[in-house]
């Protein structure tokens, strides 16, 4: 038991000294680029100011201190309001994402089990499930790189793979690349697909036993628009300008009052 308990407390302080020094997705290096020359300037001041109009004995520096601590309390006000919203929408977004894997999952296993499993339609229900899998593959990778790059961004060749594209004849992948809503197009595709199969007697279910599957679908395509309102509707600009402002402000005056 204390052997067990002195391993646990090794891999946590392991853990917790990778977490405080890794570089990578860290704030820390940006956050000194910003921070060292108001140190610098800082210090600099503290250095070179003449003695008799440091602290209280400058009246005009001491008055405006109050006022500072205004400005201070307020900027500290519009950042915390500022990285909630950005924390709310990184947890929406990363909620969305993982509720559309479950919807397409749910879609892609339901319309397995519905297959036929009589023995002279086998070849076709093959077909199906292959073509079925292929598109609901293509829809997710479709929609991360929808939600992950900017217009102007390329995507790297191993961004997004696809199981393959068999069974879907070039005019269509042609139609696909030009489309402005890639995502609404395969949708269509995965529905005409699967009502079809209903006709051929591949997926051997009622009409109404489908639904789920098509609901499946359909909230699907509906949490891909609501992650696509988060990378397409920036927080509001006016905001982000003042805030801006407020901290180059802040990063100019607050080596001036630190050096008193």
């Amino acid at each position: 038991g204390e052997w067990q308990l002195a391993k646990d407390f090794r891999t946590g302080a392991r853990k917790y000294a990778r977490t405080i020094f890794r570089c990578r997705g860290s704030v820390l290096p940006y956050g000194a680029l910003f921070a060292l020359p108001g140190t610098i300037a800082t210090a600099i001041l503290h250095l070179t100011w003449n003695p008799e109009l440091k602290g209280s004995e400058n009246l005009e520096v001491s008055r405006f201190g109050d006022v500072w601590t205004a400005y201070t309390f307020s900027l500290g006000f519009l950042v915390v309001f500022r990285n909630n919203q950005a924390y709310n929408r990184f947890w929406e977004g990363a909620s969305k994402v993982h509720e559309i894997r479950g919807e397409l999952y749910s879609c892609a296993s339901t319309l397995m089990a519905f297959c036929t499993s009589e023995e002279e339609k086998q070849g076709e229900v093959e077909d199906f499930q292959h073509l079925l899998i292929r598109l609901i593959s293509l829809l997710f990778a479709t929609c991360m790189s929808e939600i992950s790059l900017d217009e102007d961004d390329e995507a790297p060749d191993d961004m997004m793979q696809v199981i393959d594209l068999t069974g879907i004849d070039r005019q269509s992948l042609d139609h696909l690349e030009c489309a402005p809503s890639r995502c609404e197009v395969i949708v269509q595709w995965i529905t005409r697909l699967m009502i079809q199969a209903l006709r051929a007697g591949v997926l051997d279910v009622p009409p109404p036993i489908l639904n789920r599957s098509t609901m499946d679908l359909a909230m699907a395509i509906v949490d891909i628009y609501r992650v696509r309102k988060i990378k397409e509707v920036p927080f509001p600009f006016p905001y982000s300008q003042m805030v801006l402002l407020m901290l180059s402000v802040y990063t100019l005056v607050t080596p001036v009052i630190a050096s008193q």
